[in-house]
């Protein structure tokens, strides 16, 4: 009996779509097989995703104006209310400005 399946279909950098085949292509692997592997390890570790946007530049998620970043910094703070690094909106605003606390960490 045959594996059950579904489609995913996303919208990437073509660029970054052909450097990704060919390290996939070096690896041995398709990427559709990377993406399953990548997905089984979501299901297994949610805190990997947390791990995987805390670490993305915004301009890697193509933040370009000031209400994208406001979002972008509104979602991790949710994110990480119960730590330490609990700022609002405007508290992480001002101390990116002053340069007291990176984007990412």
């Amino acid at each position: 009996m045959a594996l059950a399946t579904a489609d995913i279909h996303v919208k990437i950098d073509p660029l970054i779509k052909k450097k990704a085949e060919g390290k996939f292509r070096k690896a041995g692997i398709t990427m559709s097989e990377f993406i399953n592997l990548e997905l089984r390890r979501v299901v297994r570790d949610e805190r990997m995703i947390d791990r995987v946007i805390d670490e993305a530049l915004p301009e890697n998620l193509r933040i370009n104006s000031e209400s994208e970043l406001e979002v972008f910094l509104d979602r991790r703070i949710k994110r990480q209310k119960f730590t330490s690094d609990y700022y609002t909106v405007e508290q992480a605003k001002d101390k990116i400005m002053r340069g007291e606390m990176e984007m990412v960490k």
